[in-house]
């Protein structure tokens, strides 16, 4: 019973073909590997596809799996991720899933999710992600798997391992879709997933659901770390002024960045201090000094409706 419930697994993707590779072919293997009528959607975000040989090959490798491939020409990850939506809503999957392009689904994570879809009254689906480094440097805590509850209640969710149920979602498609204002900022998981749950949407944490994700050495230098931090600071104010209002959002985040601002000269004080007897630990409080800082730069931006658009290229 559990292999009716199909889900339509969608991959957005834009100038990233290694990674594609990696992230198709571990999708389309937990296809062929459940045995379900599940099958896989990859959205190209260019002005032509660039990717036609990759997808071309996962056919021939998997020939028993259905693989579709389109290109949306309206730039920015909302609209590549609104076109995924579409295609699946035209289906006749139970599921849109959505995994981002430098993921790779782990073994079993398809029949996971079908559990879980019997298992919980839920709308939406989510699960952990396994991070490993090319070269983790030492003033960086590694991420922490998310230790949850199987089947704990969230408030938003994100693209990088995350399913919706189709016939919820085609009657409100598409006034609840991913938000073009984010196209180029990130972000527009959270706030699709924050509209969800504000509408009565339920999202519910599979715990047994993997995917795994290898961070790149760029990713891991500090000035990338410090922007992001940056980024997502920006994004929350800018979700929660959306939904709130700005005078929510302010009560709600000013406080904390004022906070973060003068915690953050003093580790960053510190962290200069201890860097004289003890150099990996002064490099780590440094890094927090100055994360907490980035922080605070990122809730100005949001007060001041300025955004970061890092994707914009």
């Amino acid at each position: 019973m559990e292999h009716t419930q199909t889900f339509c697994i969608t991959v957005c993707t834009r100038r990233r073909p290694a990674l594609l590779i990696k992230c198709l072919d571990s999708i389309a293997d937990e296809i062929s590997r459940n045995g379900s009528n599940s099958f896989l959607i990859v959205v190209e975000n260019d002005d032509r596809l660039m990717n036609a040989a990759i997808v071309d090959e996962l056919k021939t490798k998997f020939p028993s799996v259905q693989i579709s491939y389109q290109l949306e020409t309206e730039i920015g990850i909302a609209a590549a991720r609104n076109r995924a939506i579409t295609m699946g809503l035209a289906s006749d999957a139970n599921w849109i899933a959505f995994i981002d392009d430098d993921e790779e689904v782990e073994p079993g994570w398809l029949g996971a999710m079908q559990r879980a879809a019997f298992e919980f009254d839920a709308e939406a689906l989510t699960g952990p992600v396994l991070y490993s480094y090319e070269t983790l440097p030492a003033w960086l805590p590694s991420l922490s798997l998310k230790n949850r509850e199987r089947g704990s209640r969230l408030l938003t969710a994100a693209t990088n391992n995350a399913a919706v149920k189709t016939a919820w979602l085609r009657s409100r498609f598409p006034t609840l879709s991913f938000d073009r204002e984010f196209d180029f900022t990130g972000g527009e998981d959270s706030d699709f997933f924050y509209r969800l749950t504000d509408v009565g949407g339920r999202i519910k944490w599979v715990d047994d659901a993997y995917v795994s994700e290898v961070v790149p050495a760029p990713r891991l230098e500090m000035k990338y770390q410090l922007a992001r931090t940056a980024r997502v600071a920006e994004n929350a104010f800018r979700i929660h002024r959306r939904r709130r209002g700005i005078a929510a959002a302010s009560l709600r985040y000013a406080p904390k960045a004022i906070g973060r601002f003068g915690r953050g000269l003093l580790l960053i004080a510190a962290g200069l201090a201890l860097g004289i007897l003890a150099r990996t630990l002064g490099a780590r409080v440094f890094f927090h000094g100055c994360k907490a800082l980035a922080s605070t730069l990122g809730t100005a931006l949001g007060i001041l409706h300025l955004k970061l658009n890092p994707y914009r290229s």
